[in-house]
């Protein structure tokens, strides 16, 4: 049984980071030393970085029949299994690998994710935080405690660890982010937006941090500004914005492909109003009839046909109803490409 030199293993190391180009290197070191575990890793776990998955299982597969306890080994072929749908497998795997090395953050939290995605968020915190016990514990650990925490509904617990994760990793825009998203869910708009602002500060591209702070001004009724956020997600980040019109469907009755700043305002204090907050009832119905009297008002606010519905219970006069409807049969003909020709173009039909 021969093992890979020093100066073979850091030759290994650089083939590892050069990728694709690297792979006739490793082999090459793999089968000059078929004995030696470490190389067999960096193999397997350059092929599973390429999405070759397929052969990266058969390099690590070899890698711990050598060395059954390598903790970079076993999370590489989790990481595989999970890729794959194989989530019982990488679970189990992982389950496994733990009680032979309990003491392993690293093992702990990669299996906190594989639980996560197993939709066992109970189990993942528990993961979560037997990592977290433990010295210098991965940042994926207390990364995604947050959001498990907010998945169980425990939303102050989730603030006070995304809060201690900005604080301590001031320069990470996502953590930033993560607040963000706390804080809206607590209805908290104001810290929300600073939330967004120190995010975007750090990467101004960031299309859900822009997403977020869209949310958050058109709540606090800044609608213009709202709209130039949502309008820069559209085209730095459209999937996400797809998303966020998917997911407020709920909230909206209805889905839209861009519900538009107005129309988050309007149903954001809509909610409040069914919940008995009547405080800023006023201030709704002047909004929609600022907007109906307003040549240049927000994009895309009479798009949304629950709108219209929505306001016949509220203060507002029938001609500004009657433009809301008229907005909206406009918009949803243009959104059908109706091909329906109009009355007045149908020749007439004779009487008996």
């Amino acid at each position: 049984m021969t093992h890979a030199s020093e100066e073979e293993l850091q030759q290994a190391a650089r083939a590892f980071a050069d990728g694709a180009s690297g792979e006739s290197t490793l082999r090459d070191i793999c089968a000059r030393h078929p004995d030696d575990p470490q190389p067999h890793f960096l193999l397997g776990a350059m092929l599973e970085r390429a999405g070759r998955y397929a052969d990266s299982l058969v390099a690590l597969d070899r890698s711990l029949q050598l060395d059954p306890d390598q903790v970079h080994a076993l999370s590489a072929k989790a990481l595989v299994l999970q890729a794959l749908g194989r989530l019982l497998e990488a679970r189990s795997l992982l389950e496994n690998a733990v009680g032979r090395q309990p003491g392993s953050s690293q093992l702990l939290t990669n299996l906190g994710v594989i639980q996560e995605a197993n939709g066992d968020f109970p189990g993942a915190l528990k993961s979560y935080d037997e990592a977290l016990a433990y010295p210098d514990p991965p940042f994926a650990a207390r990364f995604n405690r947050g959001y498990v925490l907010t998945r169980l509904g425990r939303l102050e617990d989730a603030l006070l660890n995304n809060r201690f994760l900005a604080d301590s990793h001031p320069e990470n825009a996502d953590v930033h982010f993560n607040v963000a998203e706390v804080q809206l869910a607590l209805h908290r708009y104001e810290e929300a937006l600073d939330a967004c602002n120190r995010a975007l500060a750090i990467r101004p591209d960031h299309g859900k941090a822009l997403i977020d702070r869209g949310l958050a001004l058109a709540a606090l009724g800044n609608v213009e500004e709202a709209q130039r956020d949502l309008d820069r997600a559209r085209v730095i980040d459209p999937r996400a914005l797809a998303e966020f019109n998917l997911g407020f469907a709920a909230r909206a009755g209805g889905i839209l492909e861009d519900f538009g700043a107005f129309s988050i305002y309007f149903h954001l204090n809509y909610e409040r109003l069914e919940q008995c907050d009547w405080t800023h009832r006023d201030e709704l119905e002047r909004s929609v009839s600022r907007l109906a009297n307003s040549s240049s008002g927000p994009g895309h606010a009479i798009s949304d046909p629950n709108i219209p519905f929505r306001t016949l219970g509220l203060n507002i006069d029938r001609a500004t109803q009657l433009w809301l409807a008229k907005g909206v049969a406009s918009a949803t003909e243009a959104r059908a490409g109706s091909r329906i020709p109009s009355l007045k173009n149908r020749p007439a039909r004779s009487r008996p």
